[in-house]
């Protein structure tokens, strides 16, 4: 944690990382308004940088564009060192060097699921993520959990670990707060 200092002790910019479907955007959102710092969604600014919603930018131009796209994004405000919270997508830390990058301009903090708990989250907006898209309502669970699976060694990296299944944004965000300011 080596970014900017705010008066409360927090080191900004504030990554919230996790599986699809954690709740990054809206505790981020939450989050932002209690700490009075702006809030920026990862995904809805690469869509805006590139002209078109991610869905079309992996089916027009590949996975691979999306995550430099989503990663020059993430750089960006690495190096500001502005006082916000970002919420990343789900495979934002894990490219390359991106978790090496937010841990060192900021603090990352990983909300944590259990794989059953963020397939039924993610149960009916399926065609809204590329990289769930097409997978059999049956077979959900299982995808998900290998994804899981596969990323929970970047996640668990973060400065801080919030199990994001247990109360509402607020009890959740509460808690970060409170890990927040140590």
């Amino acid at each position: 944690m080596n970014g900017i200092l705010s008066e409360k002790g927090i080191a900004f910019p504030v990554f919230l990382i996790g599986f699809m479907g954690s709740g990054k955007s809206t505790l981020g959102s939450w989050l932002a308004a209690r700490l009075n710092v702006d809030f920026v969604d990862l995904d809805r600014l690469v869509e805006a940088c590139e002209g078109m919603p991610i869905p079309l930018i992996f089916a027009q131009r590949g996975e691979e564009a999306f995550r430099v796209a989503e990663r020059r994004a993430l750089l960006d405000f690495c190096q500001q060192g502005r006082r916000v919270v970002v919420s990343t997508g789900g495979g934002a830390p894990c490219y390359r060097d991106n978790l090496l990058h937010m841990q060192r301009a900021g603090t990352t903090v990983y909300l944590q699921l259990a794989a059953e708990e963020l397939a039924t989250r993610l149960r009916g907006v399926q065609a809204e993520r590329p990289l769930l898209a097409g997978v059999l309502p049956e077979a959900l669970a299982g995808h998900v959990g290998t994804m899981l699976a596969a990323r929970e060694p970047y996640y668990s990296q973060a400065d801080l670990v919030v199990e994001a299944g247990v109360g509402g944004i607020p009890d959740i965000g509460e808690q970060v707060l409170r890990l927040l300011l140590g």
